[in-house]
């Protein structure tokens, strides 16, 4: 795996267990703290990962990893979605893409249900329609950018008693603007005939009656005149 860097948080509260990212060395990636995170980590059935990513030059977006264990009690569902709410609505607050993915372990339509209102509200897609262990789908991907999901899909890698789900994304190239610079080539100015300009500039001798003030505004005036008709444009 030397293509790649592993970021992981561990499973503290037991034995074994946590979640993990993968990333390509060919993406710059950084974990990314919620301001809510303390609150996130007190719910301790919620195991949660958060990276911002970015690929050259394109836009940063976000890659998080959630996990909740099969436990189906009511107080735990309204408890575990409470949680998964106020990750969405921080991701929703960063203003960057994301994709939140992981095991949610929402076998039956009535566990589902308790995502589709939060999906709903937050105007959120979530990818995977088919089961991805058994009769279940257990393993969803959700974006609040479906348009750059280029492709969905669930395969059986042999080696898991849960398929892996997959989301094969497509953003155009930046488009910059195209600018020219304007400048005076002052390198290529002949200061000899500069000088010899500077030294024939002659003024009114009704100025000489003039404020001060007045006096300075005309001599700066004649003089920047003077050294851009020395000093040519170019592009």
């Amino acid at each position: 795996m030397n293509d790649y860097n592993f970021f992981r948080v561990d499973r503290l509260h037991k034995g074994w267990g946590g979640v993990g990212i993968l990333v390509n060395k060919r993406f710059t990636a950084s974990e990314f703290k919620l301001s809510n995170s303390k609150d996130i980590e007190s719910n301790l059935n919620i195991e949660f990962l958060s990276l911002k990513v970015q690929y050259k030059y394109n836009k940063s977006f976000l890659v998080c990893c959630l996990y909740r264990p099969p436990k189906q009690d009511k107080a735990q569902l309204t408890t575990d979605f409470d949680t998964i709410d106020e990750i969405l609505a921080e991701l929703i607050i960063s203003k960057m893409d994301f994709y939140l993915l992981g095991d949610f372990n929402l076998p039956t339509d009535r566990e589902y249900s308790f995502l589709e209102p939060l999906l709903l509200s937050y105007g959120l897609t979530q990818v995977i329609n088919s089961c991805t262990r058994g009769k279940a789908r257990l393993d969803l991907i959700i974006t609040n950018n479906v348009s750059a999901v280029k492709k969905s899909e669930v395969f059986d890698p042999c080696i898991s008693d849960h398929c892996f789900v997959l989301a094969s994304l497509t953003y155009p190239r930046p488009v910059y603007e195209r600018k020219s610079i304007v400048y005076r080539n002052f390198k290529a100015t002949n200061f000899s005939l500069l000088g010899q300009s500077i030294c024939d500039l002659s003024f009114p001798p009704e100025i000489l009656y003039q404020p001060l003030d007045n006096l300075i505004h005309s001599f700066c005036s004649n003089l920047i005149s003077t050294l851009m008709l020395h000093s040519f444009l170019k592009k």
